[in-house]
């Protein structure tokens, strides 16, 4: 049972981690681009993003099936579902294995003791309050009824939640070459959202708890900047040769700075025409 949650949380690890390269290079384009329209100079570069993306919108969906299936075979048998269930008594238990030293004052050890078993109560509770409804919380026991509705749940989710996106972007049929049409901060929430279903499931099977990596985008991605640059620009080494005219002691000022140079230029149609149009391609156009 527990090499099976560790399975699915360990995948769901890695499409967060996917979506935070994804969510960096998307906020590292926003930032370039300023919402504009722009040429593509790098088709394989962006084909190579955007597959990123379907991929993981995809593979959440196929994951969220993984999940509804396992919670109505798996999480209904035997000893499995006879943990999902919270008392004082099972506190003491879990307490009682604690492997943390106590302290040598009686008093404050008793204090301590009893204070741990709260909180392990607390949480189970709460725990069976976020999974299963107020009633399983009160009590203090899920019902087999109410797993088939957690799993019902979960496949209402795939279904209503990515389903649409999945259909829309996972083919590149109706695709649009527009990074607004991304929604990487939607998928950001699904995947935090059904990582603490399983932290809440692991902490009633075995008191241990489970953390999904962060998807932050980060504001110093070096892998980023290079495919925004590729997409943007062209080649690298183009880039940098056309940086060189630009302002400032460093490769990553100039680099802002020819940015900032590119928006500056007038365009025919504000609206229509492509901030980068300017770049000029020798051998290409």
């Amino acid at each position: 049972m527990l090499p099976k949650l560790t399975d699915l949380q360990l995948d769901l690890n890695e499409l967060a981690e996917s979506l935070r390269c994804f969510r960096s290079f998307e906020a590292e384009f926003r930032r370039c681009s300023k919402g504009k329209p722009y040429r593509i100079w790098s088709h394989l570069a962006w084909r190579s993003v955007t597959s990123l993306y379907r991929t993981i919108l995809i593979d959440l969906a196929a994951w969220y099936s993984a999940v509804e299936r396992w919670l109505q075979s798996d999480l209904q048998h035997g000893d499995v579902f006879g943990k999902l269930r919270t008392s004082k008594r099972l506190a003491a238990k879990i307490v009682a294995t604690d492997p943390t030293p106590d302290p040598q004052d009686p008093k404050e050890r008793d204090w301590l003791r009893r204070h741990h078993e709260s909180l392990v109560f607390e949480s189970r509770g709460e725990a069976l309050k976020r999974l299963f409804g107020k009633r399983a919380a009160a009590r203090k026991n899920a019902t087999h009824a109410e797993v088939n509705a957690l799993a019902t749940r979960m496949g209402a989710r795939r279904k209503t939640n990515l389903k649409t996106l999945r259909d829309f972007h996972a083919h590149r049929i109706g695709w649009t070459e527009d990074v607004k049409h991304l929604r990487s901060e939607h998928l950001a929430r699904r995947i935090a959202s059904a990582g603490d279903v399983l932290n809440d499931i692991r902490l009633l099977l075995d008191s241990s708890t489970y953390h999904v990596p962060s998807m932050a985008p980060s504001d110093n991605d070096a892998n980023a900047r290079d495919m925004v640059d590729l997409i943007l620009v062209g080649t690298i080494y183009y880039s940098v040769e056309q940086w060189q005219t630009a302002k400032g002691p460093w490769l990553h000022q100039k680099r802002d700075a020819y940015y900032v140079e590119m928006h500056k230029r007038p365009r025919k149609k504000k609206k229509a025409d492509f901030f980068n149009t300017h770049v000029e391609r020798a051998g290409v156009d």
